[in-house]
């Protein structure tokens, strides 16, 4: 499903801006803090009705700022939805294998351990040790030690979707910090699709409760796109538009796949 590209330039102002007004963030040395551009589905809810916001529109819509404020984003879908992702997702690998001109989809399943140790008082400001469940005798199974400050968040509703949409731009800091005990420990079944500078994760999460929940994200390559931004803002030739169209379409085909 193609959005308007009158959408995808709102979409394109935001990454712009927000990429560009930062630009001595996230370049350089990766373990100084790496650039990450992430869209994830899940569901806006109004603080005061504790309900999905409901807005006078018919049609996706970004929205102010301000009105976000109002709201919280809950980034998790139903296994109903999850499997049907699923299923959807691994039919495009399979149509994308069998038809050589065609870019290729990649997956890749993987099995990880989270935890989390607190580093201050506030509660976002975590560091993420990732383990490779599955890794070879004798490999380090450690995936990264991850600190995540998230920079910016853009919202879009989808009123002809069960899925609403967040696009957020963080700094991941890799902070190699043994020494901290964790806290919390989760599970994660993780899904990978990789397909030209866009990557789509399917992940069910369990807690150390034994409850779970069920995620759907799409990566952009933020080196690249902040690449081409670059280029864009020099009046040079860039792929810009055509990459956050990329990300647009991408969002707005997942959204719309329905359950049988």
């Amino acid at each position: 499903m193609a959005q308007s590209d009158q959408f995808a330039l709102q979409v394109g102002k935001y990454l712009f801006e927000e990429m560009l007004s930062r630009p001595d963030v996230g370049v350089g040395d990766a373990r100084n803090g790496a650039l990450e551009i992430e869209a994830k589905l899940g569901t806006l809810v109004d603080r005061n009705t504790d309900q999905r916001v409901q807005l006078p529109v018919q049609n996706p819509a970004v929205l102010d700022r301000n009105m976000s404020a109002r709201l919280r984003f809950e980034s998790h879908m139903t296994e109903a939805h999850h499997k049907r992702l699923n299923e959807f997702l691994n039919l495009a690998v399979q149509e994308s294998a069998a038809n050589p001109s065609r870019h290729r989809l990649d997956y890749k399943h993987r099995y990880e351990i989270d935890s989390f140790a607190q580093l201050t008082r506030q509660r976002s400001t975590r560091l993420r040790t990732s383990i490779n469940e599955r890794a070879p005798a004798g490999t380090d199974p450690v995936i990264a030690r991850i600190v995540k400050i998230r920079l910016a968040d853009l919202d879009i509703f989808c009123p002809g979707s069960p899925f609403d949409c967040r696009i957020s731009i963080n700094i991941e800091v890799d902070m190699h910090r043994p020494d901290i005990d964790p806290k919390s420990i989760r599970k994660k079944d993780r899904l990978s699709y990789t397909h030209s500078v866009y990557s789509v994760d399917l992940t069910q999460v369990k807690s150390a409760d034994g409850r779970k929940v069920h995620e759907l994200e799409i990566e952009v390559d933020a080196i690249k796109l902040r690449e081409q931004a670059e280029r864009e803002a020099a009046g040079q030739p860039s792929g810009f538009g055509d990459m956050v169209q990329g990300l647009v379409n991408n969002m707005f085909t997942l959204m719309s796949v329905r359950l049988n």
